[in-house]
C-alpha cells in the first residue's frame, strides 16, 4: 500500500478560516507574520494556503481572526498551490486539539 493509499488518522472537513500564521526561530524571536487561509481542517491540524515559503519543521501560531483563539503549530510539507503565487502547507495542531471547536 502507497502512502497516498494510506487511511488518514482523522477526517478532514473542507472550511475556509482566515488565521493569522506567526513563524518563529529557534529562540522564539518571531520570523514573520502572515494571514494565510484554511483549505481543509481535521482536529489535529489544517491544510492552509498563503504566499510565503515554510519549511517542514518549523514551529509557530496561528491565532483564528474571528475568534481569537491561538494554538501552537507544526509545519508538516509545502508545495505550490495550482496559483502561481501561494504555497499550500499542511499543520500539525501541537497544543489545542479542540482548536477547530469540534465535538465528539
Amino acid at each position: 500500500m502507497s502512502n497516498s493509499d494510506a487511511p488518514r488518522r482523522s477526517e478532514r472537513t473542507p472550511v475556509m478560516h482566515r488565521l493569522l500564521l506567526v513563524m518563529v526561530d529557534s529562540f522564539g524571536a518571531e520570523l514573520f507574520r502572515e494571514t494565510v487561509m484554511t483549505l481543509e481542517t481535521s482536529p489535529g491540524g489544517a491544510r492552509i494556503c498563503g504566499r510565503r515559503r515554510l519549511e517542514p519543521g518549523w514551529l509557530g501560531t496561528i491565532t483564528m481572526i474571528s475568534t481569537g483563539r491561538e494554538a501552537h503549530i507544526r509545519v508538516v510539507w509545502q508545495v505550490p498551490s495550482d496559483v502561481r503565487t501561494e504555497y499550500e502547507a499542511g499543520i500539525e495542531l501541537l497544543d489545542a486539539p479542540d482548536f477547530w471547536e469540534w465535538t465528539a
